[in-house]
């Protein structure tokens, strides 16, 4: 088979003000099967008879694992308290990813939707001293989202599809204490 990938990624870091940092990328690829006329059949297609002879014509189809576009925004703004052993950070993050699809087989069952996530927090962050305390809030929204799915073989369970759901694919709140010495 033959592949082809072209893209483009731009980043960026800017500081509007003493204070205020703010960073960030976008990523475009184009990432296509140019030929791959007997290409494999995900457990999911062979039950559903959408490969009746095993194989099938991958050619135009998408890379697994590459969405079209990704995009993510950082930024920090410090608070800085001149009586207090500690200045006080307030951060955001926004990560974007447009649909992917996850295996080769063009199992459209595989096929992740877009999704956005947002992380807030709030640092106290030692001036002399080197502690941070964060409290958290990752994946702001509750966007529940996989980072991986795959169809099952077969003997095993026909039709069935497992997903990897990383840790904070769910909204979780805490605080985080870290001392460096």
């Amino acid at each position: 088979g033959e592949v082809s990938t072209q893209g483009v990624e731009i980043e960026f870091l800017a500081r509007p003000l003493d204070d205020w940092t703010i960073s960030g990328g976008v990523t475009y690829t184009d990432a296509t099967i140019d030929d791959y006329p007997n290409g494999n059949c995900s457990g999911g297609q062979r039950f559903r008879g959408e490969c009746p002879n095993n194989f099938q014509d991958l050619s135009g189809g998408d890379l697994p694992y590459i969405p079209k576009w990704k995009l993510n925004l950082s930024t920090d703004y410090t608070i800085q308290l001149e009586d207090a052993p500690f200045d006080v950070i307030l951060g955001a993050n926004l990560r974007a990813q447009d649909d992917v699809l996850y295996e080769l087989s063009q199992d459209d069952y595989t096929r992740q939707d877009a999704y956005s996530i947002v992380d807030i927090r709030t640092v106290l962050a030692g001036k002399r001293e080197g502690y941070r305390v964060t409290a958290f809030v990752k994946n702001l929204f509750d966007t529940n989202y996989a980072s991986l799915i795959y169809a099952n073989p077969a003997p095993l369970l026909a039709h069935g599809y497992i997903q990897y759901v990383p840790k904070y694919a769910n909204r979780t709140v805490g605080i985080e204490v870290r001392y460096d010495f």
